[in-house]
């Protein structure tokens, strides 16, 4: 998937999970021992609201992969860490989360790529919560609900496309579950 983003001449910005278990043991040893060195390219930066305060540490390094990783994941120029500090009713706690790149090393890009994905991916799993109420399924087998949060995405995606009426995503939902000639509008015009 990164080779074909590349090949197309976009650039990417990937989360690093654990199934990556040798990447990701790298990354974090090498980011413990930068942050040993003084003059790394970070951002910082603070939001506040809703009775919680976050404070987030963007640093990015340039991606000197060992060969034998350098060969699997040849795409990557960078690596980013993103630490997190959380105080919410007097609670704080923290964690880190790492990304590869193609990005240049430029923290403020870095921080900004980071911030918009989560962005997008929070809105779209507000919106599958609230209007869908996904959180309240109870689909005990798993290929049902993978089926089931296919559905709902492509319903979403069948919502969001619709621009003939100004409505909610709530509201159209709704009304297509009521008026099959706004159904058939949906789907087909």
């Amino acid at each position: 998937t990164l080779a074909r983003i590349v090949e197309r001449r976009g650039d990417f910005v990937v989360q690093l999970k654990a199934n990556q278990r040798t990447l990701a043991r790298w990354v974090e040893r090498t980011f413990a021992a930068a942050h040993q060195q003084a003059g790394q390219p970070y951002v910082d930066s603070l939001d506040q609201g809703h009775g919680r305060r976050e404070r987030r540490s963007v640093l990015q390094l340039p991606a000197t992969l060992p060969p034998e990783l350098a060969a699997r994941w040849p795409h990557v120029k960078t690596l980013i860490e993103v630490s997190s500090e959380r105080t919410e009713g007097g609670r704080s706690c923290s964690d880190a989360r790492w990304y590869l790149s193609s990005l240049p090393v430029d923290a403020r890009q870095a921080a900004h790529a980071v911030r918009r994905h989560w962005g997008i991916e929070n809105e779209l799993h507000w919106v599958l919560d609230v209007v869908f109420r996904e959180d309240e399924l109870r689909v005990a087998d798993p290929e049902g609900a993978a089926q089931l949060a296919l559905f709902n995405r492509v319903a979403l995606s069948v919502i969001r496309q619709h621009t003939k009426r100004k409505d909610s995503v709530a509201g159209k939902r709704q009304r297509a579950a009521w008026d099959p000639r706004f159904r058939t509008e949906l789907l087909f015009d």
